[in-house]
């Protein structure tokens, strides 16, 4: 995250890593999909999203850096069977201790079953 990279004086990523990632890639997709002005939705979601971020940007700051604290593990596979990334290795937080970063938050979650 652009915000979180800045405030720890980490380097920008390569724009076109940003442009190309698949995120992104399936995100303007999508926003082609719906209806009214492409840059309209744009702007009104890229709002959106700056008013979410800034409104949760503890919670957000907080899980960023549980994550980063972690070791690096084998990916594990998901339940679906399905392949999330071509990546072998990942730092993961469990979606316990995900939910307990958020409720010392006031943010209500829960967790799911977890593999």
């Amino acid at each position: 995250m652009k915000r979180y990279r800045e405030e720890r004086s980490y380097p920008a990523r390569e724009s076109l890593d940003v442009i190309w990632n698949d995120d992104n890639r399936k995100a303007r997709t999508l926003l082609g999909r719906l209806t009214g002005s492409y840059a309209l939705n744009e702007s009104r979601l890229r709002n959106q999203l700056d008013h979410l971020v800034e409104t949760y940007w503890l919670s957000i700051d907080m899980l960023a850096c549980a994550l980063l604290g972690k070791d690096w593990e084998p990916i594990k596979p998901l339940m679906s069977d399905d392949k999330w990334s071509d990546e072998t290795m990942a730092k993961c937080v469990s979606g316990k201790e995900a939910a307990s970063i958020l409720a010392e938050q006031g943010i209500a979650a829960i967790c799911g079953a977890e593999g």
